[in-house]
C-alpha cells in the first residue's frame, strides 16, 4: 500500500527515471491517503511509503515454520529507505531476499498457491516462481545498487530465526543500474519480495531446481509479498 504526504498539487518530475504524482487534495503535515497506486516518488521534503505485508510459502520444508513479517519501501528526497522485518525463519542463517519482476512493462505476483507447483513435488521451487513472479532483479543485501545476486552480504537470522534489515541507497545510482541491466526505469509497484532459504538440512526432493551452482534449500522461497 503506497502512502502519500503531500500538499494539494498535481507535479510530474523525473528523478532518474522515477515519476512522481502529487495527490489533489489538501492534507496536514503527516497526513495520508491510502488505497493509491503510483510508480515512483519524491520530490525534496516529500516522499511516498510502500507498505509490504509477507506471507508463508513452503512451511514445510521450513521445518514446519510460517513466516511472516513486513517491508517497507520509503522515498526521501534522493533516497529509498528499505526495511525488512521477518520471524519464523531458519535461525542463524544468511538468507537471500530480492525484489523480482519481469524485463517486460508486466507487474509481478506471489505464486497463486499448489497450483504453482508444476511438477507436483510438492514444493513451490525458485523457477516455479517464474510464471507469476519473473525473475530476480533487485538484491537486497549490503549494497543493492551493484545488482549482484551472488554475494555473501544478505542478512543473517539471530537465534530465534528473526531477520532485520535496514539500507538506505542512492536513487539515482539504483536507477541508473537497474536501467543499464534491464534497459527499463524502476516502478517499484510492479515487483514482489521474496525471501528465501530453509536450513541446509531440510529434506527436499531431487526435483527442486534452483539456480545453477547454488543448492536448493539457499534459493527456496519462503515468503513472498507484492508491493502494492
Amino acid at each position: 500500500m503506497a502512502k502519500m504526504f503531500a500538499s494539494t498539487c498535481l507535479l510530474i518530475s523525473v528523478l532518474s527515471g522515477f515519476l512522481f504524482s502529487c495527490n489533489q487534495q489538501a492534507m496536514q503535515e503527516g497526513g495520508v491517503v491510502e488505497g493509491q497506486t503510483v510508480e515512483t516518488t519524491a520530490t525534496e521534503g516529500e516522499g511516498m511509503v510502500y507498505d509490504v505485508n509477507l506471507s508463508s510459502l513452503n512451511s514445510e520444508a521450513n521445518d514446519g515454520r510460517d513466516v511472516s513479517g513486513t517491508a517497507r519501501f520509503e522515498v526521501r528526497d534522493s533516497l529509498l529507505l528499505i526495511t525488512v522485518n521477518a520471524e519464523g525463519l531458519e535461525p542463524n542463517t544468511m538468507h537471500l531476499q530480492h525484489l523480482h519482476s519481469f524485463e517486460t512493462p508486466a507487474d509481478a505476483s506471489c505464486p497463486p498457491g499448489m497450483e504453482a507447483d508444476t511438477n507436483k513435488d510438492g514444493i513451490i521451487d525458485l523457477i516455479e516462481t517464474r510464471q507469476s513472479a519473473g525473475i530476480t532483479m533487485i538484491p537486497l543485501h549490503d549494497n543493492p545498487v551493484n545488482m549482484e545476486i551472488k554475494t555473501d552480504t544478505y542478512p543473517t537470522t539471530d537465534n530465534e530465526g528473526k531477520l532485520s534489515y535496514q539500507k538506505t541507497v542512492n536513487l539515482n545510482e539504483l536507477s541508473s543500474a537497474y536501467k543499464e541491466k534491464f534497459g527499463m526505469d524502476i516502478d517499484l509497484t510492479r515487483h514482489v519480495i521474496f525471501i528465501h532459504g530453509v536450513g541446509s538440512d531440510a529434506s527436499l526432493p531431487a526435483s527442486v531446481q534452483s539456480l545453477p551452482d547454488v543448492p536448493a534449500h539457499v534459493t527456496l522461497p519462503v515468503a513472498c509479498g507484492a508491493i502494492d
